[in-house]
């Protein structure tokens, strides 16, 4: 909501728009009027984005996720820490960690508050909407096709 986000066919990664709570991953929260690029991701070959309101994420070739933008729902997957509020935000992109770390994810999808991960073995990991501040494992759906 507000931004914009773009994955070139070079897999660099663009965005534009509101700025406020860290959700273009460049460090500011100022508005940007033209697509840039963010920085930190440059380096990372990323294959697919996916984005809520107001926070994104980015799927690298190597199966890691990063996050970015309003975390006061834990929707990043990358924790809380001591900033769980409604100001709560990474504006930088910041790898998610815990259960997925040194797992292949292969997909990503965002909703408003929420995000969810599937590996490269079919399990399906969800986080946010004040639920889970970190990627958990949908146990249940571990034998559905």
């Amino acid at each position: 909501e507000y931004s914009t986000t773009v994955l070139t066919t070079e897999g660099e990664v663009l965005t534009c728009g509101a700025g406020s709570y860290g959700r273009l991953g460049n460090l500011e929260t100022i508005d940007q009027l033209y697509l840039e690029p963010i920085e930190l991701l440059g380096a990372e070959d990323v294959t697919s984005i996916a984005c809520g309101h107001a926070f994104g994420l980015a799927l690298n070739s190597s199966g890691i996720v990063h996050a970015w933008g309003r975390n006061n729902e834990g929707q990043l997957g990358t924790g809380m820490g001591l900033a769980a509020d409604m100001y709560a935000m990474e504006s930088l992109p910041r790898p998610i960690e815990g259960l997925l770390e040194g797992r292949t994810v292969v997909k990503i999808a965002a909703g408003h508050a929420h995000a969810a991960a599937v590996t490269n073995d079919g399990a399906l990991f969800t986080w946010g909407m004040n639920y889970t501040h970190e990627p958990k494992l949908e146990s249940s759906l571990l034998h559905a096709k």
